[in-house]
């Protein structure tokens, strides 16, 4: 995900990094489904995100919700030995 393919998602995502105070990067997929989901993990040292392309149709404030709650789980270190 980019600041040209989806640019309002990405500048959610900007914003949830900064009220969390997250200096580090964080890669944002997004996957062809339609059940909905999303998912935070930590893969080679590199903070990921992976929403489902149908989230992406909710409204602002629900994405925002969304990213914020899976930036969360990164920030916490729910996930640090997942993969």
């Amino acid at each position: 995900m980019g600041e040209e393919t989806f640019p309002d998602l990405n500048r959610i995502v900007t914003a949830c990094r900064r009220s969390l105070s997250m200096r580090e990067k964080v890669k944002v997929y997004i996957v062809e489904s339609r059940s909905g989901l999303a998912a935070a993990y930590i893969q080679g040292g590199i903070s990921h995100i992976e929403i489902q392309s149908s989230l992406t149709q909710l409204d602002n404030d629900l994405i925002q919700f969304i990213i914020g709650h899976e930036l969360g789980h990164i920030k916490l270190g729910h996930n640090k030995n997942a993969l």
